[in-house]
């Protein structure tokens, strides 16, 4: 612990002021975790101990995220969707009601539960599994306000048009992370470096782990040197991240 207070003081001296603050927060969470697999045992319980031995564990939670051995995002997505049907099922007595309107329960939906799932979205790396989640938990979050059972088989664009939206959920999380990396890209620092930078080494054998840039190459339809030379043009970079953002599967899949 001491080792991840001089990681967390360290960083927090980097990063003074504004959305740094959340960027401070991310490299915080990631030193927990270098720190942990570092180590590969954790304490657990009050006093740091388990009937006094140490124990392993596969995955853990701190400052809200989930970490797993594998580096992965599933967990963190999967968690966050977890939340956020525990959240709906605390406000059943607003999905109950006769006298809220289907497009008053979304706006409701979108402002207090979606929230909870997007929180640190703009870290994730997502594949079509778990993109497929995403628009999962969307249609069911529509469908438990409205009271709409699966065994009705209702379509989802009968289930839109109720509610008279179109899928948003995906694309909040897309803008939310093409303005991160945009972010990112103007400013001359150490995140950027970390971001855009190469690890040395050589490529692991089999098939290759999706890159957190993958997702702002496919969903702009540009090559990485050409996103970062938008990015630096704020207007330019505004008007691709919102058509980029609002189709369907990304500019580079339409």
């Amino acid at each position: 612990m001491v080792e991840l207070h001089h990681y967390a003081k360290f960083w927090r001296n980097r990063f003074k002021r504004g959305r740094d603050i959340a960027i401070f927060r991310y490299f915080k969470m990631a030193a927990a975790a270098i720190l942990y697999f570092k180590n590969v045992k954790i304490f657990n319980g009050r006093n740091g101990q388990h009937h006094g031995q140490k124990v392993e564990v596969h995955t853990f939670r701190y400052l809200g995220a989930m970490f797993d051995s594998d580096a992965g995002y599933a967990t963190v997505v999967r968690s966050r969707i977890s939340q956020g049907r525990e959240r709906m099922g605390m406000l059943s007595s607003l999905w109950r009601s006769r006298t809220l309107s289907p497009q008053l329960k979304t706006r409701l939906i979108q402002t207090l539960v979606w929230p909870i799932l997007t929180y640190g979205s703009e870290a994730w790396t997502l594949n079509k599994e778990l993109t497929d989640n995403i628009e999962a938990f969307e249609m069911w979050c529509y469908r438990r306000a409205l009271r709409i059972s699966y065994v009705e088989h209702v379509s989802n664009d009968e289930v839109l048009g109720r509610v008279q939206q179109t899928r948003k959920l995906g694309s909040r999380i897309r803008l939310q992370k093409l303005r991160h990396f945009g972010h990112v890209s103007r400013h001359p620092s150490l995140q950027a470096d970390i971001m855009l930078g190469n690890v040395p080494g050589v490529r692991r054998q089999g098939g290759q782990r999706m890159e957190w840039l993958t997702n702002i190459t496919d969903w702009t339809g540009q090559s990485l040197p050409s996103v970062v030379n938008l990015a630096r043009n704020r207007s330019l970079w505004r008007s691709l991240i919102h058509k980029s953002a609002y189709a369907p599967k990304g500019v580079g899949h339409t």
